[in-house]
This record gives C-alpha cells, sequence and structure tokens, in this order.
C-alpha cells in the first residue's frame, strides 16, 4: 500500500480510485520518486488541476506527462 489516504467513490456502479499525486508520500532519498509514479504513470485518465491566474495557466503543457498508457489529446 502505498500512502494512508485516497479519494474513492463509486459511479454507476464502477469503483474508481482517486490517485491524487500531493496525497502520495514523498521521499527525499527517491529522486525519481518511483513509488508515486508507479499510481500516476499507469493510470489511463489524468485529470490536471491549477489555479491562479490565465497566465499561470499558459504554463502548463500536457506533454510535461510521460506514460506510455495516458494518451494527451
Amino acid at each position: 500500500m502505498t500512502g494512508k489516504h485516497s479519494y474513492y467513490t463509486i459511479y454507476e456502479g464502477h469503483e474508481i480510485m482517486f490517485h491524487v499525486s500531493t496525497m502520495l508520500p514523498f521521499s527525499k532519498e527517491n529522486k525519481q520518486q518511483v513509488e508515486r509514479k508507479r499510481h500516476i504513470g499507469n493510470d489511463i485518465v489524468n485529470i490536471v488541476y491549477m489555479e491562479g491566474s490565465a497566465e499561470d495557466m499558459v504554463s502548463f503543457s500536457p506533454s510535461y506527462i510521460k506514460s506510455q498508457f495516458t494518451r494527451i489529446l
């Protein structure tokens, strides 16, 4: 098990577990953050929430997400 907390729901009979990156354990010793990537990198859908001004939103590019599973549309 990675972490102690997560968000979970059942929607139309489907169980959904949300992997919230800021809730996954962070390790200073592990520069690649393998424990975090193990979950986020294998997710089919990634939802990115951003706070701030419109100028802050421009600084994000979907190409920042590197995964063999996630499709960038």
